[in-house]
């Protein structure tokens, strides 16, 4: 009987040795309370509002990870954890999804560093560990923010290189703040192009953006009269009855020696497509003399020419090149 009283003993015991005691972790005499707000920065202009009904937890700031309590927000967005020990450093944190874009926010607080009943804001910004996306900002040559104007977004570079529209992915259009958004794709190389008219000019702007599975990145584009700004050259593709040919293929080459040895098209410095207008182009390219070979498979058949065109510094140059067997 001794030992079975010695037994239930030792198993109380080690029960109440494995549980957490809530006291120890919280039986300060501080508290730390605030607001909890949603900084979107991503609008182009900075908005804050009010995060409701939504947990907030409480760390130990060099914890592993795990947390000691957490609480709910009320409707104008309060938090408060009372039990605070002045002499440990803790951290508060929350997250929320909009169901177009993730936050997250974290605020740190040191031992010894805060007053009784601190009052602070946890500001949860857009993540960047858990979700990616694009940023795009468009400016007008004088820095001025364009609203409702459209992007073409491609991740090919030959549909991009076509100057057009066609075989974009999607379309990126600027909100009254210059700024348009796009979150959860995949990861790669995007190609962005704006080209729209002010009065008689035509303004043109490009940038790459290289994103990856995580992290938001920004792609701005100040757009810069076509003329004046870019150089280049532009394509038109007819057959030998004057019509325009589509998705015929332009090699494009610098030395004219591997232009003549490459019969398997392998070495071109670049490629162009035409679109359904015969229309091939490519700007803001080294100025130099180029040598094109203009193909297009047709069955059995191959229309095909060969032709050189020169780049200058300024400006498109434009070239028609007529395709035959």
């Amino acid at each position: 009987m001794r030992k079975f009283k010695y037994l239930i003993f030792a198993v109380i015991t080690v029960i109440t040795a494995c549980n957490k005691s809530k006291f120890d972790d919280l039986s300060g005499e501080e508290t730390i309370s605030g607001t909890a707000i949603i900084a979107d920065t991503l609008n182009g202009n900075l908005k804050y509002t009010i995060l409701k009904n939504t947990a907030v937890y409480l760390a130990n700031l060099n914890g592993s990870g795990t947390y000691l309590y957490s609480v709910n927000t009320n409707d104008q967005g309060k938090y408060s954890f009372s039990g605070i020990q002045k002499e440990k450093a803790y951290k508060i944190y929350a997250s929320t999804d909009t169901g177009t874009v993730k936050f997250y926010g974290v605020k740190e607080f040191q031992a010894n560093s805060y007053p009784i009943s601190q009052t602070d804001s946890l500001k949860l910004f857009p993540a960047t560990n858990n979700q990616n996306g694009i940023h795009f900002i468009l400016r007008a040559a004088d820095g001025s923010k364009l609203q409702n104007t459209t992007a073409w977004v491609f991740t090919s570079p030959t549909a991009f290189n076509s100057g057009t529209s066609e075989g974009k992915l999607f379309d990126l259009t600027t909100n009254i703040y210059g700024v348009a958004n796009k979150f959860n794709i995949p990861a790669g190389t995007y190609y962005i192009r704006v080209k729209t008219q002010s009065g008689n000019q035509t303004l043109q702007g490009q940038e790459t953006v290289l994103l990856t599975a995580t992290g938001i990145k920004t792609a701005t584009i100040k757009l810069a009269p076509y003329s004046a700004n870019n150089n280049g050259m532009g394509i038109k593709v007819l057959d030998t009855f004057n019509t325009p040919v589509n998705t015929a293929t332009i090699y494009c080459y610098r030395s004219q020696a591997v232009f003549q040895l490459d019969v398997n098209n392998t070495n071109s410095l670049f490629n162009i497509t035409s679109n359904s207008s015969g229309d091939a182009s490519l700007f803001n390219i080294d100025p130099a003399t180029y040598y094109l070979r203009v193909m297009k498979i047709v069955g059995k058949d191959t229309l095909r020419a060969e032709e050189s065109i020169v780049v200058n510094t300024t400006g498109t140059t434009n070239k028609t090149i007529v395709i035959k067997k």
